[in-house]
């Protein structure tokens, strides 16, 4: 090759690289197509505006700060001291994956009410395109904890010192578990609220209430189970409920969700699902004691009068059921109950499923058999 040539060979290389070089340098980052993803995803999403003050961090971590977002009919505003991303980069729909994102400071308020949130983290997240979020699966999470909530109004505010979503054993988009909890939401009693009258009687000046509620399903054998949902208030009580449903197949899921717009298709459906065990128990913690005072109170009797009364009304009440065995058991309960308020439980066991067509055809035919078929029992303090 003659000298000229590969010097013109030369000086066009570095002319090329001269040129690429700032290129290279000034590609987008993965932080800030992120951002660039978020802001465009949201105000495609319904937001109007969405702003920062501030962006600090790289690639791997960074942090959103000063955000102000807008949105609703009357542009209520949200804002947010910070929102860091962890672990986060585009999707190929045009979504955002990542390990963690970080919220601080959250506080919506418009003359409606508002809403406030101290922290709030959400684990291995994918946010999809608008274009997608309707898609089975598009947005999916590990867990969602929050902590310091307060919502409510000038009338009334009520606090709840966490909430934590937990989702997992995903499949064909549809998380198979699930856990949802509240721990420390305090309902004040207003003295001024009618709404209020009937609990401020009973003594309570604020109901603190934890609540619970664990779901799982597996696919293969169509069981879907409701595990212990309860409700738990301070000196009220607590409320316990565990189904365990069969048939709940992943074909009879889609045809129920393909009727929902017709009910009688939607209830034949339903039908062919089988109850396989069911509970329901009740834990007294001084509600009895406060609502027999109040009832005493009002009527101008002893308590313990209203307590005799009850004891004699209930068997009077069973014996409609025509079913002597079961009418024993739910009175001893009852009356044991009367004597020593701790707890109450029903309970459904049925030697096999029972399908709720066959629930439906015995309770039109033989209802005071309903109570055998399903296994049916009812017990105090235990």
């Amino acid at each position: 090759m003659k000298r000229h040539s590969v010097s013109r060979l030369l000086a066009s290389a570095a002319l090329c690289a001269f040129v690429l070089t700032p290129a290279v340098a000034e590609a987008q980052s993965v932080r800030d197509k992120v951002i660039e993803l978020f802001t465009a995803n949201a105000k495609a999403a319904g937001i109007k505006d969405i702003t920062q003050e501030d962006v600090s961090g790289d690639d791997a971590k960074f942090t959103l700060q000063g955000v102000t977002i807008t949105a609703g009919p009357k542009d209520q505003t949200a804002t947010i001291e910070e929102i860091t991303f962890v672990g986060a980069k585009p999707t190929d729909d045009g979504g955002i994956s990542a390990d963690e994102i970080d919220v601080a400071g959250l506080d919506v308020a418009d003359a409606e009410g508002g809403l406030s949130i101290g922290t709030l983290t959400i684990k291995n997240v994918l946010l999809p395109a608008p274009a997608n979020a309707q898609k089975l699966g598009a947005f999916k999470f590990d867990s969602v904890d929050a902590a310091k909530i307060e919502f409510g109004d000038e009338k009334l505010t009520v606090p709840v010192e966490s909430l934590s979503i937990t989702a997992s054993d995903y499949a064909d988009g549809i998380p198979h578990k699930g856990k949802f909890e509240v721990k420390g939401m305090v309902v004040p009693v207003k003295d001024d609220d009618p709404k209020m009258a009937d609990v401020k009687d009973l003594g309570y000046k604020e109901l603190a209430i934890d609540a619970a509620f664990a779901t799982s399903w597996d696919a293969a054998t169509g069981k879907l189970v409701f595990d212990k949902w309860s409700i738990v208030a301070k000196d009220v009580g607590a409320v316990t409920l565990s189904i365990s449903l069969g048939g709940v197949t992943p074909d009879v899921v889609k045809q129920l969700q393909a009727a929902k717009d017709d009910p009688n298709a939607a209830m034949a459906l339903a039908a062919n699902i089988s109850i396989e065990s069911a509970s329901l128990r009740i834990d007294n913690s001084s509600l009895f004691e406060r609502a027999l005072e109040a009832t005493a109170k009002r009527q101008g009797v002893p308590k313990e009068q209203l307590v005799q009364q009850a004891g004699v009304m209930v068997p009077m009440m069973l014996s409609a059921i025509q079913n002597p065995e079961f009418e024993k058991k739910v009175s001893d309960a009852v009356a044991a109950f009367l004597v020593s308020p701790k707890s109450l439980t029903a309970t459904v066991a049925p030697t096999a499923p029972v399908p709720v067509a066959q629930i439906i055809g015995v309770a039109g035919a033989a209802p005071q058999t309903l109570p055998t078929v399903l296994g049916a029992d009812v017990a105090a303090n235990k």
